[in-house]
């Protein structure tokens, strides 16, 4: 046969009908036949619902306000403090949920792909890595741990229970296991009465009612009644972001019993002693403390200055009588309303640690030829009973914190009572001196380690299989010469 005549057997008959491949809108309006189509009203509105939270468009709205958020908490970490960040960004209520918002729209992104392909391994990887991530940092702003532990590196009583020792700096111990915990607080109130012993002796005061309740008041000032003092200028971020953080008026109260009330009428983060008096009643006979505060008003928001603490302005009532006063955090008041009386204690809330830390000696290095710190450094011994450790020598630096049992120990503050007071220890004549320390938790950082991993693995996987976020797209035969080699059945 020619080389004409086979070029014209091949070209189609004239009139015959020539069924071109479908086009690709043609094949994209077709159902999917892998894909189940929703039957009833319930499927198809769950799977408009379903499309709707997995959407891209709503995943680029939340990552954008998410990124808003953190710039915001960085500068408020810078500008101001991490407490004030932490309380009006990363532990705020509606920081929780726009991260629960940003795992409902992954979890629905991957869902709605069901049934999921070979290809699409990647691709789920990726998505279950990022879940696993928001759920640490969920769980981190729900249940960490950020507190605050003072030793001293004497048991020496002569010093521990120095009068000098007690009212500058507090309650000291060489060794323990007790936190206290930072932002939050409790209220204790105690009602005593007094009983005659049967001999016919002097009255005794004991504790007859006992009522606690947790305070975490923050770092602005608040007010359920007015007061003589008014409200500093807020920076206007700060205030926008501290009335989502706090929508709600704040205030506490407390039912004694019988008529009595308690009730909490102001708060200040910034207080300063005003007057000091000697009470003498029946519970604190001759104890000095001082009962008159006044805020500091000049101090900006989320700041606090050295000598100066919290401080709420409470009311205790009983009928028509009632009284007005100060209680600083970490202090004591005894108050008398009608006949009884109650003493009333603004203390931190405290935890323990699974382990006990010793301090053995602490000291500060300071820059050459100054007078600046260069550094803190404390020597300790652990004891944990439950691990068979009994004594273990460790060493805590500002840079090197002692890692253990998911607890971090920083070195934070260094005091040194010799210089500040003038006290040596008794028994040897060494100086004395004391370490804070800063302990944290993070119960979330394994997941968020996780979900690192298992993002960077699922984005190796798609780059591996090729596949990116969709699937490989299927190559259509072009017209002309090329159609006859990519399809030689196109035609019919």
């Amino acid at each position: 046969m020619s080389r004409k005549s086979k070029s014209r057997s091949a070209s189609p008959p004239v009139g015959a009908a020539v069924v071109s491949p479908p086009s690709r809108s043609a094949a994209a309006s077709a159902p999917s036949s892998d894909r189940p189509v929703p039957k009833t009203w319930l499927e198809i509105v769950g799977r408009q619902i379903m499309q709707a939270l997995g959407s891209l468009q709503l995943a680029v709205i939340l990552l954008s306000i998410f990124v808003i958020v953190l710039i915001v908490g960085t500068m408020l970490e810078s500008w101001y403090s991490a407490q004030l960040a932490q309380e009006l960004v990363y532990h705020a209520w509606w920081f929780s949920l726009l991260l629960f918002l940003l795992g409902v729209n992954i979890f629905f992104a991957a869902v709605k792909k069901w049934p999921w392909k070979k290809y699409q391994t990647g691709f789920l990887i990726t998505h279950l890595g990022l879940l696993v991530m928001l759920t640490g940092g969920i769980v981190t702003s729900i249940s960490n741990t950020d507190a605050t532990m003072v030793l001293i590196d004497t048991s020496n009583p002569a010093v521990t229970e120095d009068p000098r020792v007690l009212d500058n700096i507090g309650t000291l111990r060489q060794s323990g296991s007790s936190i206290a915990l930072h932002d939050d607080a409790e209220i204790i109130i105690k009602e005593y009465k007094l009983k005659r012993p049967t001999d016919g002796g002097r009255p005794e005061p004991y504790v007859a009612a006992e009522t606690k309740f947790r305070f975490a008041p923050g770092s602005f000032i608040w007010k359920a009644e007015p007061d003589e003092y008014g409200y500093p200028k807020v920076d206007p971020l700060v205030a926008v972001f501290g009335a989502l953080a706090h929508p709600l008026p704040r205030h506490w109260e407390a039912d004694l019993g019988d008529g009595a009330r308690f009730r909490i009428i102001a708060y200040y983060p910034n207080v300063k002693p005003k007057a000091a008096s000697v009470p003498r009643d029946d519970i604190h006979a001759g104890v000095k403390r001082r009962t008159d505060y006044e805020p500091d008003l000049e101090i900006p928001i989320g700041m606090t200055r050295d000598g100066l603490k919290p401080a709420a302005r409470c009311r205790l009532s009983l009928g028509k009588d009632q009284v007005d006063f100060w209680l600083p955090q970490n202090a004591t008041t005894t108050q008398h309303v009608g006949q009884r009386v109650f003493t009333i204690e603004y203390a931190q809330r405290f935890d323990k640690l699974p382990f006990e830390l010793k301090l053995l000696r602490a000291e500060m290095t300071t820059d050459k030829g100054t007078q600046s710190a260069a550094s803190y450094t404390s020597w300790v011994q652990l004891t944990d009973p439950e691990k068979g450790i009994f004594e273990k020598d460790c060493m805590i630096t500002m840079n090197e914190p002692l890692e253990y049992r998911g607890y971090k120990v920083y070195q934070s503050t260094y005091g040194s009572i010799t210089q500040s007071l003038g006290i040596t220890d008794p028994a040897n004549g060494r100086p004395v001196s004391y370490s804070g320390f800063t302990v944290g938790r993070d119960p979330g950082l394994w997941l968020k380690y996780l979900g690192s991993i298992m993002l960077a693995l699922g984005i190796a996987t798609m780059f591996y299989m090729r596949a990116y976020f969709f699937k490989p797209r299927i190559r259509h035969p072009d017209a002309g010469a090329s159609s006859s080699e990519a399809s030689p059945s196109g035609s019919v």
